[in-house]
């Protein structure tokens, strides 16, 4: 089941899509700056690049929807990067660039319809999977990272 989370800090709203035991946060330091909280230890985030109108998005969402309930209390974060359009794009980099992962964000180079596995304390990209990747070795893949 996803969850979604609806990030309002006085600048931007987007959602989301999440999944897993983690939840995921910003707060603003003493200083000012953002800073980016998981209460459930997320060691590995897994980024599906997406479009509403994608079709081959739609399966490699069907694939992760699979396989994510098991790794609810595993460290593993669930996120949607929306690219269906340019409000979409523009809300998603700006909530990339505000969880740290906008080297991430800036790869992805508008490419949808795959799947990045990415280190959750150095926020860089462990491993790529695109739509014809099945649900059996998106768990391999997931558990490797782990």
């Amino acid at each position: 089941m996803n969850k979604h989370m609806t990030l309002r800090n006085g600048l931007a709203a987007g959602v989301l899509g999440l999944a897993g035991a983690a939840t995921l946060g910003l707060s603003t330091t003493a200083s000012g700056e953002k800073a980016m909280m998981t209460d459930g230890g997320a060691s590995v985030f897994v980024i599906d690049f997406t479009a509403d109108w994608c079709p081959r998005c739609q399966g490699l969402k069907k694939n992760i929807e699979k396989i994510d309930d098991e790794f609810k209390t595993q460290g593993v974060l669930f996120l949607r990067a929306d690219l269906t359009d340019e409000a979409s794009k523009a809300q998603t980099g700006y909530l990339m660039a505000e969880l740290g992962l906008s080297d991430v964000w800036e790869q992805s180079g508008d490419q949808r319809s795959y799947m990045a596995i990415v280190d959750a304390d150095t926020n860089s990209v462990i491993a790529k999977h695109g739509h014809r990747t099945s649900s059996s070795d998106l768990k391999t893949a997931i558990r490797s990272a782990l």
